[in-house]
């Protein structure tokens, strides 16, 4: 009993202390971070001190050293590694670690931290005012756009907007937005008075996005406030033949400096002939030019162009280029390559029975020599095939009201022809025969086709 008690007291003398610490706890999916664990121990002796990672997500925690050997009043370190993977959901995750003495578990410490996850490049989201210079009192609206492309579900999602100037953030507000699948967007619209007493100044009007709590994606966009309405913008354009000017009047009827940007947005035709009287730069859309204008003063600007002479040479060259290409079109292109003609006439007769001899001209009216040549045609039930004379079908599809015959002929050449001709016996008075057709490719594989008329061929009037 008394070796019990000793023993107690001797393990109630031992300590031991963990602690983690970490440069950064926020990733993407797929990036790894690292994470020290400092193991601490306060002993006058040595300790072999175990170590295990708790949480909802261990399968993202790889541990260097499970077992430390600390010395007395010494302290050791190990990494801890955690990489969500590519369909991690953005949230904050926690861990724990838990630090026990080997031979005494029951003496053991923890350390709980938190690990963020935020939304990768597959989330992308843009804020734009939707005026740049507002006044004290105006309306501030704004649109922010937000895309998800990647395979991530976000369904708490919470959009805090903020007007910011010098580092010091004048008001913000946050609103509940719906949940964003994959591979979707959502669109969200702000709008919010000015106060009449904001200063003048520049301003950034910032959009962050959380998902349950967590920030995962920003976005900004600059704002002006102006002191007095004073600044007018008067514009004249005059179109010549060959010019095209346009006078740009700013008036600043205010009381402070005021900066105009002028956009200009030529064709690119203009563009390559412009010119202004204030220097001015590419930006999206068109040029721009930034004008200051003192306190009641005007500025006056000018910008011309001398691209409509050169917009008349191409439309000529292209009304040139549509000229020919309509003439090579209509000569090479709607011109037929093959033409098929289908005749009939009377070659004998008895009491009973009429014989008629059918033709069928192929020709081919192109300078390529043709391949894979078939010609259909066909007669009614109640007409009697008597024989082929020139070449025989290739294949014989008998139907319900009528027989087909198909024949094949490997090559023409160029401007070749080829007659066949059948026999057909009948007890009509008055025959009528549909539309023969033939098809054929050249030797690159386009494919033409041609028909001929239908037939209609009378005995009575033979007779």
């Amino acid at each position: 009993m008394l070796l019990l008690l000793l023993s107690s007291l001797a393990f109630a003398q031992e300590y031991v202390s963990v602690s983690v610490s970490y440069d950064k706890n926020t990733a993407t999916p797929q990036q790894q971070l690292p994470f020290t664990v400092n193991v601490f121990n306060p002993n006058v002796e040595d300790i072999n001190v175990r170590l295990q990672v708790i949480g909802s997500e261990t399968g993202w925690v790889t541990l260097m050293d499970y077992k430390l050997s600390v010395p007395a009043k010494s302290t050791r370190s190990t990494l801890i590694y955690i990489e969500p993977p590519k369909n991690a959901i953005a949230d904050a995750y926690a861990f724990t670690v838990l630090a026990f003495i080997e031979n005494n578990p029951t003496v053991s410490d923890k350390e709980t931290f938190t690990f963020n996850v935020i939304a990768s490049e597959s989330l992308k989201m843009r804020l734009n005012a939707a005026k740049s210079s507002l006044f004290p009192g105006d309306l501030l609206s704004a649109n922010a756009t937000i895309e998800n492309s990647g395979t991530i579900q976000y369904s708490l999602l919470a959009i805090t907007y903020s007007l910011v100037r010098d580092g010091q953030t004048l008001w913000s507000e946050t609103k509940s937005l719906p949940s964003l699948d994959p591979n979707t967007y959502l669109k969200d619209v702000y709008t919010r008075t000015l106060d009449p007493s904001t200063a003048p100044g520049e301003y950034e009007l910032s959009a962050v996005l959380a998902n349950k709590g967590v920030e995962i994606i920003r976005a900004k966009d600059r704002i002006t406030i102006n002191t007095k309405r004073g600044i007018f913008v008067e514009t004249e354009t005059k179109e010549e033949f060959i010019n095209k000017q346009i006078t740009y009047t700013i008036k600043n009827t205010g009381n402070v400096l005021a900066t105009k940007e002028i956009i200009v947005k030529p064709t690119w035709l203009e563009a390559q002939f412009l010119t202004s009287t204030d220097p001015y730069s590419r930006a999206e859309g068109g040029y721009v030019m930034s004008v200051d204008v003192l306190p009641g003063q005007t500025k006056t600007i000018v910008v011309s162009t001398y691209g409509r002479v050169l917009s008349l040479v191409y439309v000529l060259l292209l009304v040139i280029a549509l000229l020919i290409a309509f003439i090579w079109y209509r000569n090479y292109t709607l011109k037929p390559k093959i033409s098929l003609e289908k005749t009939i006439s009377a070659v004998g007769a008895d009491t009973r029975h009429v014989e008629l001899s059918i033709a069928l001209i192929l020709k081919n009216l192109s300078n390529e020599t043709l391949e894979n040549i078939f010609i259909t045609d066909a007669i009614p039930q109640t007409i009697d095939m008597k024989k082929f004379t020139t070449l025989n079908p290739s294949q014989v599809n008998e139907r319900e009201s009528e027989i087909e015959y198909i024949w094949t002929i490997n090559k023409m050449l160029p401007m070749e022809e080829r007659v066949l001709v059948y026999k057909i016996k009948t007890l009509l008075n008055d025959v009528r025969l549909p539309r023969a057709s033939a098809q054929a490719r050249n030797t690159i594989g386009k494919l033409y086709f041609a028909r001929s008329e239908p037939l209609h061929f009378s005995t009575e009037k033979t007779a």
